[in-house]
């Protein structure tokens, strides 16, 4: 089982066997962090982008049906995509940039780590990709901010 940090391992584990649920919930979770950090409530809501984004890995790293369709697997792969910035960018917002970082490093490892998943799916691969080019992106621009900062002291 995956180690949490936001979610209690039954929950995960429920997660991880009903993702048609956990689908629903990530939306729903990861729309309540975005309000939470628009109203100010930055521990909240990173408390509350920490879920959506295991919630949204839970989903990733669930057995699919072999039914799932690409493009449900493309929005799979959106949302832990678009959970890890927001963890990330609500960890810079409560002043935690190593943490920010390390979020973004870890999902992108992920992904590289799920890539042979889709080795049947060209269009999925360029997507990830995508995915992790943006990771790395926002990765490069926290470790800048923590090097400045350690020049700093």
């Amino acid at each position: 089982m995956m180690k949490t940090h936001y979610l209690s391992p039954e929950y995960w584990k429920w997660l991880q066997s009903h993702p048609e649920h956990a689908r629903n919930h990530f939306t729903q979770t990861s729309q309540s962090a975005l309000e939470k950090a628009k109203s100010g409530e930055m521990e909240s809501a990173r408390q509350t982008a920490g879920e959506a984004y295991e919630i949204a890995q839970a989903v990733l790293l669930s057995l699919q049906a072999p039914e799932t369709s690409p493009a449900a697997q493309r929005k799979d792969l959106t949302a832990y995509g678009a959970a890890a910035i927001q963890l990330a960018r609500s960890h810079a917002a409560t002043g935690n940039i190593e943490d920010a970082a390390t979020c973004l490093d870890a999902a992108s490892q992920q992904i590289y780590a799920l890539a042979p998943l889709f080795a049947l799916h060209p269009e999925l691969l360029t997507m990830l990709q995508q995915i992790t080019f943006s990771l790395q992106q926002g990765l490069a621009f926290y470790q800048l901010q923590t090097l400045s900062s350690r020049a700093l002291h």
